[in-house]
C-alpha cells in the first residue's frame, strides 16, 4: 500500500499513518462485513482515483474475482467517489458502474488528515441486493405520470439552467433537463430524480443544515459560488415555506470564470513585464548618469543628461503602469512622478513653482501613456532648460481638462519666452511634435512671447 501511495500521490506521512491505521482497523475489527471494502486516494494529477486497499464481502459472495489493488479508477464512473473527495461529505447508496462494467450501489466516507480529504473508503454491494434509494411514496408510475405532466416541471425544463425541487423530506421530486445534462456530465448516468440532497449537493452543505437556515434561523434563500471538478457553480437555493420544499438553481458559470482567469493572467503578465522594463530602463539611466559625471565635454554632458530624462520618463510611466493590475494609469500621477524626477535631474534651481491642475479621475492606457510621458519630459524639459535663464523664480502650469473622449493638455510658464519660428527644429520640439501626432494623433499647439511659453496638446483617449 504505501508503495503505491508513495508512487502515485503527494501525500505526506501524517497522511500515511492516517490511512493505515484505518487499514489495521478494518482488518482487525472486521468492519463493514457484508460489504466490499475499498480506500481510493487521488493521484498526484488528480484526475482519476487508485486503489490501494481492497477487502471482500466476508458474508456473501464478493463482487470481483480479481485484486484491483493499484488499479487505476475512472472517476466518471463513480460519481459519488468524486462527489466525497471533492467536498468531503459522504455520498450513501449511490448508483454506480464498477471497473468492469457491473452496475453496484456505494456508499462512501472521506479520509481526512490535517483538515484535508486524502482518500475516501468505499463500502460496495450489488445493487439488487441493495436497497436503492427512491422517493418516500415509492415514485410510482402514477407519481411520474403526475410529475410529467405538471405545470410547474413544464416551466422549469424551459430554463437555461439547472433547476432541481426537493421535497419536504429532502429527495429530488423535479429535475429539469440542464439539471439532468449538468449530473450526467459529472458521472451521475442514472437518473437524480429520487435521490436525496445529501448525495447529490455539489456544495458542504447538507440537507438538515440547509432545513437549519430557513426553518430556524428564518432565511429564505442562499446564494454562492463553488468550484466542483474543472465546474464554476453559481447556486441560488429558495425555500419554499408553504410546501417545504427547496428550489435549487444551478448556473454553469465555467466559461466566464476561465475568461475572468485568463484576463487576470495576462494582465499580471503585462504587470511583470512593466516591472522588469522599469528596472531595465533605470539601469541604463545609472548607466548614462555615470558616463555624464566622467565627460568633460559641456555638450556631451548636456546630451547624455537629456538622453538620462527621456529614459527616466518611460521609466517612471512603467513604474506607475507595473502597479496597475488593469494597465490604466492616472494621469495625475504620472505627471506628480515626472515632474519630481525631472526636478532633480534638470535643474539645480530650488524657486520653479510646478502647479498641477489635473482630475484624479483622467487615466490613460499604457500606450498612451509612454507617449505622453516622452512628450512631457521634452516640453518640461525646454522649460527648465530655457525659460528661466534670467530670471530668479518662475512657474510651469500644468492642466488637463477631459470632455467625453477628448483630453487637452496644457503646460504653461512664466518665462522669457522665444521666437517659436526659430527654435522649431530643435530635437525636443521634433519629438514632442512626432509622438503627438503619430502616436496619440493629437494635435501640439505652441506659444509664446513675453510673458511666457504655452504648449497645448489635444488628443482622443483610447478608452480600450
Amino acid at each position: 500500500m504505501l508503495e503505491l501511495v508513495e508512487y502515485h500521490t503527494h501525500l505526506t506521512d501524517v497522511d500515511k499513518e492516517v490511512i493505515s491505521n484505518l487499514i489495521q482497523q478494518i482488518e482487525i475489527t472486521e468492519l463493514h462485513p457484508n460489504f466490499d471494502v475499498f480506500i481510493d486516494v487521488l493521484d498526484s494529477q488528480k484526475k482519476s482515483a487508485i486503489v490501494v486497499y481492497q477487502r471482500p464481502n466476508l458474508t456473501d459472495e464478493p463482487l470481483y474475482s480479481s485484486d484491483l489493488t493499484g488499479e487505476l479508477i475512472n472517476l466518471e464512473n463513480e460519481p459519488a467517489v468524486m462527489r466525497t473527495m471533492q467536498i468531503g461529505l459522504a455520498s450513501k447508496g449511490v448508483h454506480a458502474t464498477s471497473p468492469g462494467g457491473r452496475d453496484i450501489s456505494q456508499t462512501v466516507f472521506p479520509i481526512h488528515s490535517e483538515k484535508e480529504v486524502v482518500g475516501a473508503l468505499i463500502l460496495e454491494s450489488s445493487l439488487i441486493s441493495n436497497i436503492v434509494e427512491k422517493l418516500p411514496y415509492a415514485f410510482d408510475e402514477s407519481s411520474k405520470k403526475i410529475l410529467e405532466h405538471d405545470a410547474l416541471n413544464d416551466f422549469y425544463n424551459q430554463l437555461d439552467h439547472a433547476a432541481i425541487i426537493y421535497d419536504d423530506m429532502g429527495y429530488v421530486s423535479i429535475a429539469n433537463e440542464p439539471a439532468k445534462s449538468l449530473y450526467r456530465s459529472i458521472g451521475y448516468q442514472n437518473s437524480i430524480e429520487g435521490m436525496h440532497y445529501d448525495n447529490i449537493s455539489l456544495d458542504f452543505a447538507t440537507y438538515e443544515y440547509m432545513r437549519y437556515l430557513f426553518e430556524v434561523k428564518k432565511e429564505q434563500s442562499q446564494q454562492h459560488e463553488s468550484r466542483y471538478l474543472d465546474y464554476y457553480l453559481s447556486t441560488k437555493i429558495i425555500w419554499l415555506p408553504d410546501t417545504k420544499r427547496i428550489l435549487v438553481f444551478i448556473n454553469d458559470v465555467t466559461k466566464e470564470k476561465e475568461q475572468e482567469q485568463n484576463i487576470k493572467k495576462k494582465s499580471l503578465i503585462i504587470q511583470e513585464i512593466h516591472h522588469r522594463i522599469k528596472n531595465n530602463l533605470q539601469t541604463i539611466v545609472s548607466l548614462l548618469k555615470l558616463q555624464e559625471r566622467r565627460s568633460q565635454n559641456a555638450e556631451t554632458k548636456k546630451a547624455l543628461r537629456e538622453s538620462s530624462a527621456r529614459v527616466l520618463s518611460i521609466a517612471t510611466t512603467h513604474q506607475l503602469l507595473s502597479q496597475e493590475i488593469d494597465g490604466n494609469v492616472s494621469l495625475v500621477d504620472t505627471v506628480t512622478s515626472l515632474t519630481k524626477n525631472l526636478q532633480n535631474l534638470l535643474t539645480t534651481k530650488s524657486d520653479i513653482e510646478i502647479r498641477i491642475e489635473i482630475d484624479k479621475s483622467i487615466v490613460l492606457y499604457s500606450e498612451q501613456l509612454v507617449a505622453l510621458s516622452l512628450i512631457l519630459n521634452e516640453l518640461l524639459s525646454n522649460a527648465y532648460e530655457h525659460a528661466f535663464k534670467n530670471k530668479d523664480k518662475g512657474i510651469i502650469i500644468i492642466k488637463a481638462n477631459q470632455f467625453q473622449n477628448k483630453l487637452t493638455l496644457m503646460i504653461k510658464d512664466n518665462g522669457e519666452g522665444y521666437d517659436v519660428e526659430r527654435v522649431e527644429s530643435s530635437l525636443g520640439l521634433k519629438i514632442a511634435s512626432m509622438y503627438v501626432s503619430e502616436a496619440l494623433e493629437g494635435t501640439l499647439l505652441t506659444k509664446s512671447d513675453v510673458d511666457g511659453t504655452m504648449n497645448k496638446i489635444e488628443f482622443t483617449i483610447d478608452e480600450e
